[in-house]
Parts: C-alpha cells; sequence; structure tokens
C-alpha cells in the first residue's frame, strides 16, 4: 500500500459514510439480482452528485 494507489475523493467523513451507504446498497442489489441495470445505474451517479458534484468525476471504478 502506498499513497500512489489512493484517489482523493473529496469527501469529508458525513459524506464518505453516505457513499459507502449508498454503495452497500447497490452490492446488496447486485448480489440478489445478479446485475445492475441501467436505470439503477443511473440513480446511482445521480446520487453520486447529490453527495458531492465532484464525486461521479473521481469515482475509481467503471459505473
Amino acid at each position: 500500500m502506498c499513497t500512489q494507489n489512493f484517489t482523493d475523493l473529496g469527501l469529508n467523513f458525513e459524506k464518505w459514510l453516505q457513499f459507502a451507504y449508498l454503495n452497500k446498497q447497490l452490492d446488496e442489489i447486485y448480489e440478489t439480482e445478479d446485475e445492475i441495470s441501467e436505470e439503477l445505474k443511473a440513480e446511482y451517479k445521480q446520487r453520486l452528485e447529490e453527495i458531492s458534484g465532484l464525486l461521479l468525476e473521481k469515482h475509481p471504478f467503471e459505473i
């Protein structure tokens, strides 16, 4: 582990908790349905924007 392997998402602790909970919900849906619909992906992206305007831009994974 080194600092180059981390991405600064620019979130305070409160926003990070919201982000973590949102990802937990997405994981639970994936576990039960085995896929994420395009509609759900769009809603996820909208929620990311609500948490932080830069979060979607800095999100380190493909959505």
